[in-house]
């Protein structure tokens, strides 16, 4: 049985190949403890669309039409701080541009789906680090541990796509 749709973990995909996004929503979909509430196809759409829908959880490819992925998950930060991002790429130097954008997780593609569905889950559980000074608290209860996962905790299957 399915999760109440307020207990799931809610994603926004981002990403330029409409095919392989279309494949990252129904991977998410089939879940039960997530949802997708969106998707993009270039940074600028991911901006007006992913920012305002405070997603728990982007998905963002990098090379992308318009402003990048890396430009455009800041932006969404700006406006959805508790957002947690995973940068996605062909690319295998994106890791210190992750990190310095706040990104939670860095994934080389090409990576299997349900590979891509577990990061969601891990990264859903990580608490935001982007909170306003004044928000802090005072201290952190002693039993609570900070379960950050390091955008270093980079992910690569070798099990092809499906076509």
């Amino acid at each position: 049985m399915a999760a109440p749709t307020s207990e799931k973990t809610r994603v926004f995909v981002v990403n330029d190949q409409k095919p392989m996004c279309m494949l990252w929503q129904r991977m998410i979909n089939i879940q039960d403890d997530m949802e997708c509430v969106g998707a993009a196809y270039d940074g600028n759409s991911a901006v007006d669309v992913g920012g305002p829908l405070k997603p728990d959880v982007v998905v963002m490819d990098v090379m992308m039409p318009g402003i990048d992925g890396y430009e455009a998950a800041v932006k969404i930060k700006a406006v959805s701080p508790q957002s947690r991002i995973i940068i996605c790429s062909a690319r295998s130097d994106i890791h210190e541009r992750s990190q310095e954008i706040g990104a939670s997780a860095a994934l080389i593609l090409p990576v299997a789906p349900i590979a891509l569905v577990e990061v969601i889950r891990k990264v859903a559980q990580i608490r935001p680090t982007s909170i306003p000074p004044h928000n802090m608290p005072e201290a952190a209860p002693d039993d609570v541990q900070n379960s950050d996962m390091h955008v270093s905790d980079v992910h690569k299957s070798d099990t092809p796509m499906p076509q």
